[in-house]
């Protein structure tokens, strides 16, 4: 894991605190998919997080499976939403797959950011990427605040 990442996520534990929920940072599906942090603002909430293009996460067709695009928009979401004032959880996940992504990529970079909150829902959204800009996916992200 690169030192941005790490610094990244000491960050996230040290704003768990007592951590009473025994949440894991980073879970395991985020190393298993091999997230690397590119840049942070948890005063903005944004996050872009590239994760690699590999064989493993390929459908029959040769493109990236859409619950692999899913995890990794997920494992995006998740880590700024740790910096929202409270613990919250995902909701509901709405999910535009505009276009394949296909192997001749070798990374797909992932931005997430809040949006806005009403009572207990937190609303965020994504964008799937490449490196040139090129939008392949988005997403829009509902969260609910847990009951302390």
């Amino acid at each position: 894991m690169d030192q941005q990442t790490e610094l990244f996520l000491k960050k996230i534990n040290a704003k768990l605190g007592e951590n009473p929920f025994g949440i894991k940072i980073p879970p395991p599906v985020f190393t298993l998919m091999e997230g690397v942090l590119i840049s942070f603002d948890p005063k903005k909430q944004f996050v872009q997080i590239k994760f690699p293009v590999k064989e493993a996460f390929q459908n029959p067709y040769g493109s990236m499976q859409g619950g692999m695009i899913a995890t990794a928009i997920d494992n995006t979401i998740g880590p700024i939403s740790m910096f929202h004032k409270n613990p919250n959880v995902t909701q509901r996940l709405e999910i535009d797959y505009k276009k394949m992504i296909t192997p001749d990529l070798d990374f797909i970079y992932v931005d997430a950011w809040y949006v806005s909150e009403e009572g207990r829902s937190i609303y965020y959204e994504a964008k799937v990427h490449d490196e040139e800009g090129e939008v392949f996916t988005t997403a829009k992200a509902y969260h609910r605040m847990i009951k302390l």
